[in-house]
């Protein structure tokens, strides 16, 4: 072994000699643990990645860019007291998916925990508690903040589950980003019982805010 590979100060064991923690691999060993659960918790394509509004098309970077941009700093730096819930859509290949595993990898290296990117239609089992377990379930509803995607193919039964998400997280005072990859006109028309649209609001407290970028 080469002495990149051994520490010189305590020998690799994490205890100097003197009976005193080693600082140096302390520091290395949080590294590599903050590594290991951005891991779990990232696909591996997508590992690695950043949103960068310059790799948009330029119709994109002006408005959705710069919000998303914001947003990714804005909840990284105030992850312990950011609040809203909002709906963002656009159109299909704008960067959500990077968006979104960009911030998880972000919150994992300051030591936040947050579930990976969930899926709508998945997300009703786990809120039943349908053979999810109570670590994941607990995850889910507890956590500061959450990321779910929308399906393409929304259905009008959808929106009881947002709701549902809603009202169970912001009774654990947890934020949640829904993603939607179309037009906000698009899930109007799903939307055929209008529940929506008594959801949408500043994004405080029991209310999502809309933000439709589907045009841009």
């Amino acid at each position: 072994m080469n002495n990149e590979e051994v520490c010189l100060e305590c020998g690799g064991t994490g205890t100097k000699l003197d009976g005193t923690p080693c600082l140096k691999c302390a520091e290395k060993n949080l590294k590599i643990m903050s590594k290991s659960v951005s891991s779990a918790l990232i696909p591996f394509q997508y590992q690695g990645l950043s949103f960068d509004k310059s790799f948009l098309p330029t119709s994109l970077q002006k408005g959705y860019g710069d919000f998303m941009e914001d947003l990714l700093q804005t909840i990284s730096i105030d992850y312990a007291v950011y609040q809203l819930n909002l709906l963002i859509c656009s159109r299909p290949n704008s960067g959500k998916t990077v968006w979104s595993y960009n911030l998880i990898n972000l919150l994992s290296d300051r030591g936040y925990k947050i579930p990976t990117v969930q899926d709508l239609i998945a997300l009703r089992d786990i809120l039943n508690h349908k053979g999810i377990s109570d670590e994941l379930y607990s995850q889910v509803v507890e956590s500061r903040g959450l990321i779910v995607r929308i399906p393409a193919d929304m259905q009008f039964w959808m929106f009881d589950i947002i709701q549902t998400v809603i009202e169970k997280r912001i009774a654990k005072n947890g934020f949640t980003i829904f993603l939607y990859s179309d037009s906000y006109k698009r899930l109007q028309e799903a939307d055929k019982y209008n529940k929506l649209q008594y959801l949408l609001g500043a994004g405080s407290y029991h209310t999502i805010r809309l933000e439709d970028f589907s045009n841009g």
